[in-house]
């Protein structure tokens, strides 16, 4: 499955704020964030599964600094 693991604490300059993963279930995708960037944490993110039948953008993200 495709999985958006999104944060939804504030954000700074030079930091993930979401990231798309694939993974069998939504607890290994926030795993996965987590590993990928100590920024994802259980309190300040969701998992979304992302369906595969749409048609358009993920993901698109901007944090200018």
């Amino acid at each position: 499955m495709v999985y958006l693991v999104e944060r939804n604490d504030p954000i700074d300059y030079d930091e993930y704020d979401a990231v798309v993963v694939t993974a069998p279930s939504a607890g290994q995708a926030m795993e996965i964030a987590m590993s990928f960037s100590l920024n994802f944490t259980q309190e300040n993110s969701e998992v979304l599964e992302v369906s595969p039948y749409l048609n358009g953008v993920i993901l698109a993200s901007w944090n200018a600094g």
